[in-house]
C-alpha cells in the first residue's frame, strides 16, 4: 500500500503571492514584526518600521495589500502598510468609487 506521501504529484499548485514574500522567505528578522502590539508606539513602532522597510523591496507587495485589504485584514504589517493606513486607503478608494452626488 503506498502512503500518500508517496503518491506522484498529479496536480499542480497555481503559483501563490506568498512564495515570492520576502517575509516568508526569513531573514535577519522575526516574523513577529509584521504583527507587532501597538505598531503606533515603542518596540512595535520600531518592528513596524521594519516590516516596512521590507515590504518596500518585496516583489509580492502588491497583491499581499490587495489581499489584506479583500479581507479587511484588521491586524500587522500587510503590503507595507499598518491597519490604520490599510483604512485609510480603502476610504480612500471608496470615496474615489463612489458616484458623484
Amino acid at each position: 500500500m503506498r502512503t500518500s506521501y508517496d503518491a506522484p504529484t498529479t496536480h499542480s499548485r497555481p503559483d501563490w503571492w506568498g512564495d515570492d514574500a520576502l517575509c516568508r522567505k526569513g531573514g535577519d528578522y522575526h516574523p513577529d514584526q509584521w504583527f507587532p502590539e501597538d505598531w503606533r508606539r515603542g518596540v512595535g513602532k520600531l518592528d513596524a518600521i521594519t516590516a516596512k522597510r521590507v515590504c518596500a523591496r518585496c516583489p509580492a507587495i502588491t497583491p499581499c495589500l490587495e489581499g489584506a485589504l479583500a479581507r479587511r485584514e484588521p491586524v500587522g504589517i500587510w503590503g507595507g502598510l499598518d491597519p490604520d493606513e490599510r483604512t485609510q486607503l480603502s476610504n480612500d478608494r471608496g470615496r474615489a468609487q463612489a458616484p458623484a452626488a
